[in-house]
């Protein structure tokens, strides 16, 4: 994700690959990872028959160019694409 929804960490430091934990209280429950050298890190968090480790690497694996990770970049651009399509067209429910 890009932003933060709850809990507390502190910051990583600069380098790509730099990660601190993201912490609920006493919990872990995520990680504040940074995925370009000296850019905004992002958060990651394990799912399903996925560590923190795991979920780490596939993130630092898939984020090739970009701070976001290759496929949410992808999704977020084309679902961008799909409302301005949306909005040009004329058979658009609200109008």
């Amino acid at each position: 994700a890009k932003t933060r929804l709850c809990g507390t960490h502190r910051d990583p430091a600069n380098p790509r690959g730099s990660k601190t934990k993201l912490y609920d209280g006493k919990e872990q429950i995520g990680t504040v990872l940074r995925t370009r050298d000296a850019v905004k890190p992002v958060y990651v968090s394990p799912g399903h028959l996925c560590d923190f480790t795991g979920a780490e690497s596939v993130v630092l694996a898939a984020a090739t160019r970009y701070r976001l990770c290759d496929p949410i970049r992808m999704a977020h651009s084309t679902v961008n694409a799909m409302r301005r399509q949306d909005a040009r067209s004329d058979t658009h429910p609200d109008r």
